[in-house]
């Protein structure tokens, strides 16, 4: 062979191991910087659940972490499905840079909770899901109809975008007010606005600040002489409401795994203790936040805000009120009866069936 091409080829080799070293490094470093990909969001702390124990659909659940952002998503990934074709977005109802909180959607067993932020995705935990709703007729309540003490109200309710939009409450004197529930475009409570209906007057606005994933204040305006005030809101990592502050009074509150108030603590005085059906709860599938219906304490509410009906209430110990009902076929309540008063009937519920 001709020395003049063994040198070529020895030439030509060297430059082919050259080329294919360059190219491995540049695979390498680009695989490195794709495993380098760090989470924004650090010290981040998922809550607990099992198989056991799971988050049911419908209940609120908050991360926290340093570094959320208002374009911060939550996604949910069955275990089972290798890809995102299968990815289920969760609603958010609120973020701060500690905490992110969002509805728990129509998912079973464990899921990998993504959080999408700064276009790229991580895997910040895992849960187990309950879905116990998957074969449930839902139902949302459109009427209640309520007479105590010889006293007829009647409460009206309308929905958009599957949020509750509309309240009226009409009273046995011929008054009626309309609750006005505003919303932002990602479905977060912003306000809740009452006026007379039929002469338009204000009688209240009440403005939702969230300070935090666990602090919310609500600005209270009234426009009937009563002062004005600001009340401190504190939640639990599922989004229930433990603690109400106003400037005169401070409740707390314990719940069981359904989210049924079973015990409140006013101004550490005042015990009231309550136990429930194990049927839906009137109040079911309304769109709003699970600590609402609590800090708004009306009595036709408060105690319906979990995923039952309540049939006892206890005030320091002694029975105070005993209810039962009738249901309907998809286990709603239709009629309730007040067992202290000879059973007599004091109010109906009319539903519509949720789409």
């Amino acid at each position: 062979m001709e020395p003049g091409r063994t040198n070529y080829k020895r030439k030509f080799m060297k430059k082919l191991l050259l080329i294919m070293a360059l190219c491995i490094g540049f695979i390498a470093c680009s695989s490195d910087d794709d495993d380098n990909s760090e989470n924004p969001v650090t010290n981040i702390e998922v809550p607990q659940s099992s198989a056991d124990s799971p988050v049911k659909s419908g209940e609120t659940v908050t991360i926290k972490g340093n570094g959320f952002t208002q374009s911060s998503e939550i996604w949910l990934r069955a275990l089972t499905k290798s890809t995102a074709n299968n990815d289920v977005k969760a609603e958010i109802t609120s973020v701060t840079t500690t905490g992110i909180s969002f509805i728990a959607p129509s998912v079973s067993g464990e899921n990998n909770i993504i959080l999408k932020q700064s276009r790229e995705e991580y895997v910040i935990g895992k849960m187990y899901f309950d879905n116990a709703e998957e074969s449930v007729v839902k139902k949302r309540i459109i009427k209640r109809d309520f007479s105590f003490n010889d006293e007829d109200e009647i409460f009206e309710y309308s929905y958009k975008d599957g949020r509750l939009e509309t309240m009226l409450e009409k009273m046995s004197d011929g008054d009626t007010y309309e609750y006005k529930f505003v919303y932002d475009t990602d479905g977060k409570l912003l306000s809740v606005n009452e006026t007379n209906y039929k002469t338009k007057a204000k009688q209240s606005d009440k403005v939702f600040e969230y300070k935090n994933a666990q602090t919310i204040l609500v600005h209270e305006t009234f426009y009937d002489g009563e002062d004005n005030e600001t009340i401190t809101l504190t939640l639990n990592d599922k989004g229930l409401l433990v603690k109400k502050e106003s400037q005169s009074d401070v409740t707390e509150y314990e719940y069981d795994v359904s989210g049924n108030i079973t015990k409140s603590i006013e101004d550490g005085t005042y015990v009231y203790t309550y136990t429930y059906d194990d049927k839906y709860s009137y109040l079911s599938n309304q769109g709003l936040p699970v600590w609402y219906w609590v800090y708004d304490a009306n009595e036709n509410f408060d105690i319906y805000a979990g995923k039952n009906n309540m049939i006892t209430l206890t005030e320091d110990g002694t029975l105070e009120d005993l209810y039962k009902f009738d249901y309907d076929e998809d286990g709603y309540p239709v009629i309730v009866y007040d067992k202290g008063n000879s059973n007599k009937k004091i109010g109906e519920f009319v539903y519509e069936v949720v789409e």
